[in-house]
């Protein structure tokens, strides 16, 4: 028999990580097809043991992804980024970075925030 099941894929540092939302089962791997492949393994290992009554306990029945708007002022000016370049808008200035150094401005971001 066969089930589907949710991935919700994210890049992660250098490494891609997989989750299953439904059993909250997660695993990664070093590209988005490889993720998903081990998170499939993790899945199926999991019902190889996961008696019928442990699995039926853990399942999440209905699981909905969806986006929302939230209001974070004026403090940020940031949206959602392609991973493979990304621009980081400051108001007056635009910066064309990296990932890595896109997460390092925003780390930097959130620290003198705080």
């Amino acid at each position: 028999m066969q089930l589907q099941f949710t991935a919700i894929i994210e890049r992660d540092g250098s490494v891609f990580t997989a989750l299953c939302p439904e059993l909250d089962i997660a695993s990664q791997g070093a590209s988005i097809e490889e993720a998903r492949d081990n998170l499939k393994e993790a899945l199926e290992l999991y019902f190889e043991v996961a008696t019928e009554s442990e699995a039926r306990a853990r399942l999440r029945s209905e699981v909905y992804i969806t986006k929302v708007e939230v209001n974070v002022g004026r403090k940020y000016d940031v949206a959602p980024v392609d991973r493979r370049r990304s621009t980081l808008d400051v108001p007056g200035v635009g910066l064309n970075l990296e990932p890595d150094e896109l997460a390092s401005v925003m780390r930097e971001i959130r620290e003198r925030g705080s």
